[in-house]
């Protein structure tokens, strides 16, 4: 019972690390997964965020965060004699994004969660400003293939899609300075 009373007393004094803001989580068709990190420190979390951490696939380097988005897409046709029309498009976004999850642990300091929970924000921001991107620019695929023919409404919608993907990642910041950062943090001991 006493651990029970302590560790509520924990959760009510110590913001509480989120799994995600409210970036990603608000963009319909989007699967947020997470992988658990731990530590009490900035340089252990740093440690166990290496360790635990996808791998970028073209550099093999552990990325803290990642997103991705599809767009499927449908039409129903129309066929009279030797004439075919497009008669309605249909476009399905699904996102996905893989965040890290700092497992709580009482005996972290409250500097060190803070700073932990701006990183976490920065991380969901940044994908969220990517996926969101795709999401907002979706018609324009349905209107690629509305503009295509029976024929080669997929070539058109492929295009479409990659010109996209194009455009998301033109407007994504390179600039290492843009780069959500976990920075350590002096940590004084309580007074006894």
């Amino acid at each position: 019972m006493m651990t029970l009373l302590a560790l509520a007393a924990f959760a009510q004094a110590q913001p509480a690390p989120s799994v995600a803001g409210s970036g990603l989580a608000s963009i319909p068709g989007v699967t947020i997964r997470t992988y658990d990190v731990r530590g009490k420190t900035i340089r252990e979390i740093l440690q166990s965020l290496t360790a635990a951490a996808p791998m970028n696939q073209s550099t093999g380097r552990p990325v803290p965060a990642t997103s991705g988005w599809s767009i499927k897409v449908g039409t129903q046709v129309t066929r009279t004699g030797s004439k075919c029309a497009i008669t309605a498009v249909t476009t399905n976004f699904t996102g996905e994004a893989t965040l890290p999850h700092l497992v709580p642990d009482p005996a972290t300091p409250p500097a060190v969660l803070a700073n932990w929970n701006s990183y976490l924000a920065q991380l969901d921001a940044r994908h969220a400003e990517q996926l969101r991107y795709a999401y907002d620019h979706r018609a324009e695929v349905e209107q690629a293939v509305r503009a295509s023919s029976c024929d080669n409404w997929q070539p058109a919608a492929n295009a479409a899609i990659d010109r996209l993907r194009q455009q998301a990642s033109a407007a994504r910041s390179t600039d290492p300075a843009a780069q959500p950062q976990l920075r350590d943090v002096v940590v004084t001991p309580p007074k006894k």
